[in-house]
């Protein structure tokens, strides 16, 4: 299971169609990776005829390539390195109202476990299941030599985006 956060950056001259953003959590660097957009900020302009098809074609071909809508990725709000499989899963950032940071979970914290499931590094932790909106988290972690647990929902990562 990759714990992922995004960061997102405004895109310019979208018209007034909204974005949509495709990432790719598998990627696990915890940013979005791909974005793509509908409507008047694809290519300039897409009033031509055809575009809205070129638009979905393009879109499809994200999906297939493993991006997701941002809309249907959960997260708590933990941030970590990721990109080293045998690395320890050390969060290095929380971010602000975020569930996890409303838990009290902090920066430095090293996550042991989630749900029960005892974890060693980033390879094991990215190896338990995706995390869904909604879903009940508990992770364990190991603070100044102690175990603490927390408890909380994982959210769509959008909302989170959108509370910053």
């Amino acid at each position: 299971m990759i714990v992922l956060f995004l960061l997102l950056a405004v895109l310019a001259g979208c018209g007034t169609k909204p974005t949509q953003v495709m990432v790719n959590p598998d990627t696990g660097d915890g940013k979005v990776v791909g974005t793509y957009s509908y409507g008047y900020g694809v290519a300039g302009v897409a009033a031509a005829a055809g575009a809205a098809s070129a638009q979905q074609s393009k879109v499809d071909a994200l999906k297939e390539a493993g991006y997701i809508e941002i809309e249907k990725v959960a997260s708590t709000g933990i941030h970590m390195n990721v990109k080293d499989d045998l690395a320890k899963p050390v969060i290095t950032r929380v971010q602000g109202r975020s569930p996890a940071a409303l838990a009290g979970m902090q920066s430095e914290d090293v996550v042991v476990a989630r749900d029960g499931i005892r974890v060693k590094n980033v390879g094991e932790l990215k190896s338990l299941p995706r995390l869904t909106i909604g879903q009940e988290v508990e992770y364990t972690v190991l603070r100044k030599g102690k175990e603490e647990t927390f408890k909380m929902k994982a959210v769509s990562a959008k909302q989170l985006l959108e509370s910053k």
